[in-house]
């Protein structure tokens, strides 16, 4: 909290770039072993970034910059285990699809967000909802089948939504094959529980 105190107030008093990320880098190599700490470190150093940017539609110099801090903090939370909820990554494919403008890279970040994470139904709704946003029905649909097949947790939240952006967007085949996987799906979950239950007793 001190050091992204202390790196908000020189942003505040519009001190140089240099210096903030010099503060950044000592605060990294502060040796913090507090759990979260660096993940809040790297956020409150990002924040800095992305309000500097320059948004523009060619790539501009800051827009580089951005993204190469978003990939830094990746291998560096990657190597001290801080960010398990792959919250930089959702950041950056939110960004990459609402200012970069290319969706493409945000379905990149998040296939590789699913195939670390692909049981989680909250994990694939997140996903799903940048797709209805930015993206389009084809790609929208496949993230749907995808986290249909996949999720285990709560498959009954992601084939609610399903069926009803079936309801509101298909034709009848698509919404017949909707209906179709969502059944395959809960048989298989019916028999999941059902050994699970077995063990138990």
């Amino acid at each position: 909290d001190i050091w992204c105190n202390y790196i908000r107030a020189l942003e505040r008093y519009e001190q140089p770039h240099g210096e903030v990320r010099q503060v950044f880098e000592q605060a990294l190599a502060a040796g913090i072993q507090q759990h979260g700490a660096y993940l809040e470190l790297w956020l409150c150093f990002i924040d800095f970034m992305r309000r500097k940017t320059v948004w523009e539609k060619e790539v501009s110099e800051s827009m580089s910059e951005l993204r190469n801090v978003f990939e830094k903090a990746n291998t560096h939370l990657a190597k001290v285990k801080d960010d398990p909820e792959f919250v930089i990554s959702k950041y950056w494919a939110n960004l990459e699809a609402d200012q970069f403008g290319m969706m493409d890279n945000a379905r990149k970040i998040w296939s590789e967000i699913t195939l670390d994470d692909p049981f989680k139904a909250a994990t694939w709704m997140e996903y799903i909802q940048l797709e209805k946003i930015f993206g389009d029905k084809k790609h929208l649909r496949k993230a749907y089948q995808r986290a249909v097949e996949k999720t285990f947790d709560n498959p009954e939240a992601v084939i609610k939504s399903y069926i009803q952006f079936e309801r509101e967007e298909g034709s009848l085949d698509a919404f017949d094959h909707a209906k179709k996987l969502c059944r395959i799906k809960m048989n298989k979950v019916a028999a999941s529980k059902e050994k699970e239950n077995a063990a138990k007793a």
